[in-house]
């Protein structure tokens, strides 16, 4: 009765969270959120009990995803397998 989220923003291990609640919202045909902000995310490890991640097809909703190239602590690809999991990623990196 209240609507849903804006949008969605995760750091680090909160951007696999938030993007498993994009997930899991969107298998079960709830209201999801407009667009998701994840920064310094990673697409693994896959959280356990969350059935719908990692996605069977890419979310059809907007993301924007922000890694630094220099981050000694998420390498550059374990952001890139988060974004393949989003259609149509945008992807700013900075140095």
């Amino acid at each position: 009765s209240r609507g849903g989220y804006e949008g969605i923003l995760g750091f680090s291990q909160g951007a696999i969270l938030a993007a498993a609640v994009c997930c899991e919202l969107h298998r079960r045909g709830a209201p999801a959120p407009r667009f998701a902000v994840l920064i310094s995310g990673f697409g693994r490890p896959v959280p356990r009990g969350v059935e719908a991640y990692p996605p069977q097809a890419p979310l059809p909703m907007p993301s924007l995803h922000i890694w630094g190239l220099a981050d000694d602590h998420i390498p550059g690809w374990a952001s890139e397998t988060l974004a393949g999991y989003f259609e149509n990623p945008r992807v700013y990196t900075h140095p």
